[in-house]
């Protein structure tokens, strides 16, 4: 979904609360947090002295906006694909975020990349997107109405099977410290205020729902249930240390890490159908694309379309 006219770090306290920006740290975490996957991987493989076909390459971020994340990204020099979707088109005119200088796009990389442009639903499947190894949706899912987040969940834990998803969203507990609260709600109004569209106590007039810490880890929880090849663990990014300093709300952004511990090959329809069709249903999928491709761009060593490791 498109972020474009969001002021993600809007409080109506003064804006050096969080230092660097929450949108900073959100961003940092995610890219260091990539980084360390990597490592972790290639440590592993030099311990067991094994040689795996699997090394992380290919990122996709999910609601990317105006492609910030994917500024970060770029700088790591193992990754070859950098995918980003948003639901606004406009939000790669004039982006300058992703465009490469003369000397990124032929100084030689560790790895050649190209970050690819896509406009489209995260709801909606796409088959240039199946078996990404990284899954990114920053502050993502308070932007989809809930009773649709369900289609979300499917696309990206059944659909793409991304080895690592890394979701992102407001901690609806810490709200009450990044703001002046002084609308006059006592708890039960605060509490059945959260249901609207337009809440002022949201961190952002667009969200349709904020979670709390326990009411993201029961979604994290469900999610889990259903696609039992996945366990996830929680962290979070963005501390008001004078106001919390025993950490008792937890973090302004709240983190879950998904992470794919077993194959799960099977795509199933709505109707639960994976039996006889299922072979038939395998092969219809590659030709699945709902997103609109805007653009590539290109850093490194000029790229052949048959080093293309998944289209």
């Amino acid at each position: 979904m498109s972020t474009t006219n969001v002021n993600e770090d809007y409080f109506p306290v003064k804006r050096s609360s969080f230092r660097p920006p929450l949108s900073v740290q959100r961003y940092q975490y995610v890219c260091n947090l990539i980084r360390r996957m990597s490592e972790h991987h290639n440590q592993q493989q030099q311990q067991q002295s094994i040689e795996s076909s699997f090394k992380i390459e290919s990122v996709a971020d999910l609601g990317s906006g105006h492609c910030r994340l994917a500024w970060y990204l770029k700088q790591l020099q193992f990754l070859r694909y950098i995918r980003c979707l948003d639901l606004n088109e406009n939000c790669f005119e004039g982006n300058t975020y992703v465009v490469p200088s003369t000397e990124e796009r032929f100084t030689n990389r560790l790895k050649p990349l190209q970050i690819e442009l896509y406009q489209g639903d995260v709801r909606q499947y796409d088959s240039r997107f199946r078996n990404v190894d990284i899954v990114t949706c920053i502050e993502l899912i308070e932007h989809l109405p809930s009773d649709t987040l369900d289609s979300f969940v499917m696309n990206v834990f059944q659909f793409i099977q991304p080895h690592y998803c890394i979701i992102t969203t407001p901690n609806f507990d810490y709200n009450h410290l990044c703001r002046l609260n002084n609308n006059g709600y006592n708890d039960q109004q605060q509490q059945q205020s959260r249901d609207h569209y337009h809440n002022p106590l949201y961190r952002d007039s667009d969200h349709y729902f904020e979670f709390t810490r326990d009411e993201f880890k029961q979604w994290c929880n469900q999610i889990k249930e259903k696609y039992p090849c996945y366990t996830y663990r929680l962290s979070g990014v963005g501390r008001l240390r004078s106001l919390d300093p025993d950490m008792n709300l937890g973090y302004a952004t709240q983190i879950a890490i998904f992470q794919r511990t077993t194959n799960n090959n099977n795509i199933v329809d709505d109707n639960g159908d994976n039996g006889d069709g299922q072979q038939q249903q395998s092969k219809s999928i590659e030709s699945i694309q709902n997103y609109q491709h805007i653009r590539t761009h290109y850093f490194g060593q000029l790229w052949s379309r048959s080093n293309h490791r998944f289209s």
